[in-house]
Formats: C-alpha cells, sequence, structure tokens
C-alpha cells in the first residue's frame, strides 16, 4: 500500500503558508494563492480516487492465508455483507487440527504446524465450491443444517459478484 505524501490536515497548513507539503518548513517556496488552491484541490481529487479504490478493492480470496482470512471475514461480517452463520464458516475453513493416531489418540498440532498453516496460503473459493459439491453429492441441499445455501451465498461474496 503506497502512503500519501500528505494528510488534508498538511495540505492545508501548506496552502496558508505557501509551502510545499512533503518538504521541511526551511524549504519553503514562494508560491501564488491560485497554485496553492490548485495544489490542494488536486490533492483532494486524488485522495478520494485512492479513497474510492480502496473500498472497492476485495481481496483474491482464492490466495489467501487463514489469518488474511480471518480479518477478512471479521470485516464482511462487520460490515453487514455475512451472516454470523457464515462467519463461523470461513473461521471453521482456518481452523487446525490435530491427528488421530491408530489407536484412536489424539495428538493435537504442534505450535510449528498452527503457524504454518495459519501463514500457507489456500484457495478459500476452491474450498467453499468443495463444501457445495460435498453437499451436493450427499443430497444436502435442502436442509437448513447443511448451510449449502449459505456457501452458494459465500461463494458469491468471495469471488465478489
Amino acid at each position: 500500500m503506497s502512503k500519501t505524501p500528505t494528510s488534508a490536515a498538511q495540505a492545508a497548513s501548506a496552502t496558508a503558508h505557501s509551502c510545499i507539503p512533503w518538504q521541511t518548513s526551511t524549504d519553503c517556496q514562494t508560491v501564488s494563492a491560485s497554485e496553492s488552491a490548485s495544489f490542494a484541490s488536486e490533492l483532494r481529487s486524488v485522495q478520494s480516487a485512492n479513497d474510492a479504490t480502496a473500498t472497492t478493492a476485495r481481496p483474491d480470496a482464492a490466495c489467501m492465508t487463514p489469518n488474511e482470512m480471518i480479518r477478512y471475514s471479521q470485516e464482511l461480517f462487520d460490515g453487514g455483507e455475512i451472516s454470523s452463520k457464515q462467519h463461523l464458516m470461513l473461521l471453521a475453513a482456518c481452523l487446525v487440527f490435530g491427528s488421530i493416531d491408530e489407536d484412536g489418540i489424539y495428538t493435537p498440532p504442534s505450535d510449528a504446524e498452527i503457524e504454518r498453516f495459519n501463514n500457507t496460503p489456500m484457495d478459500f473459493l476452491q474450498y467453499s465450491q468443495d463444501r457445495i459439491d460435498f453437499l451436493e453429492s450427499i443430497g444436502d441441499t435442502v436442509s437448513a443444517e447443511s448451510g449449502y445455501e449459505e456457501w452458494k451465498e459465500l461463494l458469491l461474496i468471495l469471488k465478489g459478484l
């Protein structure tokens, strides 16, 4: 993410003091009021365009770590784009399970396994499609408990449709 060289407050200050915003106060140059106003107007226009781009850009759910998905899912839930059930479905996809040996003894994942899993990108679009395909294969597309409709809707949201 690129950083804007100046804030709106700095731009206003620059306009009032006739300084170039990203330069120190000792590097002030003489500019006319119309040049300052033009610069401030241009800066606001660029910032508005950046804000508009930031609000419409969606992360790529086809290549996202579980840690990233946890944050993104929370954003979607907080923004009212997904239900609490869909939020929990995505969080469950980010869980690390241990293993059960042939004697039925459970071994929890190590800290290193958890760290590796949480920071390894996965395809959440494919994961969602796999859940849909599985539910269709067992004929469980009608019951509310299956989450079939939620997975279908979630897949569309993750695709940005």
